[in-house]
């Protein structure tokens, strides 16, 4: 498989990166690399980006939990043990696209 993205995969990009809430948890996992975090780490840093950002939005567990559900049925996130991260594929893709979070201002 080619390390470039794909139309679906770029269409996806897009989509998380129109939505704030989900840019903010990608991003989240973008900073984390490799390392696997918590549901309450995910909500915290992804709250963080979104102050950073300046987007009024606070979260909670069930909605990041919700969230985190539709990124892991769409292939970008993976759960082991309760813990979330980035599949190996998606992380290459946001090197390559160098999809970083919200810029702090």
């Amino acid at each position: 498989m080619s390390w470039l993205p794909g139309a679906t995969e770029r269409k996806l990009v897009s989509d998380v990166l129109e939505d704030p809430v989900t840019s903010a948890i990608v991003g989240s996992l973008v900073k984390s690399r490799d390392e696997k975090l918590s549901l309450p780490e995910l909500r915290q840093l992804a709250e963080q980006l979104l102050r950073d950002a300046e987007v009024p939005k606070e979260l909670d567990e069930e909605g990041v939990r919700l969230y985190l559900k539709k990124l892991e049925n769409a292939g970008i996130v993976e759960k082991e043990d309760g813990m979330y991260r980035l599949t190996p594929r998606w992380m290459d893709i946001a090197e390559v696209l160098r999809v970083s979070p919200p810029p702090s201002r």
